[in-house]
Formats: C-alpha cells, sequence, structure tokens
C-alpha cells in the first residue's frame, strides 16, 4: 500500500515518513508532534494561550491572496504624452 501526500496529493513509497515531492509529513502521529511543537514555540515566545481556532493557520494550506497596490498614473501619464507627442510630430511633418 502506498501513502498520499496530504498537502499535495501525491503518492509515495509506503516506507516514506515525509513526502518526496513537497517534504510534508505523511505520518499522521508526525503531523501532530509537529504541530504541537509549532504551539510550543508560539509560546515561547510570548505568544497568547492557543484558542480551539487559533490553530487553524497551521493546518491551512492555502494562503489567502494579498491584496493588489494600486500603481502610480505617472508611467500611463508619461505614455499618453509621449503618443501624443509622435502623433504630433507626425501630424505637422
Amino acid at each position: 500500500m502506498s501513502k498520499r501526500c496530504p498537502e499535495c496529493h501525491r503518492v509515495n513509497e509506503d516506507v516514506r515518513s515525509f513526502c518526496v515531492y513537497c517534504g510534508g509529513a505523511l505520518d499522521a502521529h508526525v503531523r501532530l508532534i509537529q504541530g504541537l511543537e509549532r504551539q510550543r514555540d508560539i509560546l515561547a515566545q510570548g505568544g497568547s494561550t492557543p484558542t480551539p481556532h487559533s490553530d487553524i493557520k497551521f493546518y491551512n494550506t492555502h494562503s489567502t491572496p494579498k491584496p493588489k497596490k494600486k500603481g502610480s498614473p505617472a508611467p500611463w501619464i508619461i505614455l499618453g504624452l509621449l503618443a501624443a507627442g509622435v502623433l504630433l510630430y507626425f501630424l505637422f511633418k
């Protein structure tokens, strides 16, 4: 029987403890230990005591997309002025 990685969903050999493709833990006990170590590190850094829903970020493999920053209109203005200049050059040549 083979093991399927819970993170990348690829099939690995049965003897593997970690995924060959992404490095994720294949064994449920190893994933549990990693989660407990993360909680311990947060508490050691002065974090608050975890609430029932605060550990969700440990199991969420998809990050939320960051909102795009609006760019400056300056390049579009310069491009428009350049296009107008080229157009005027050919009109009055």
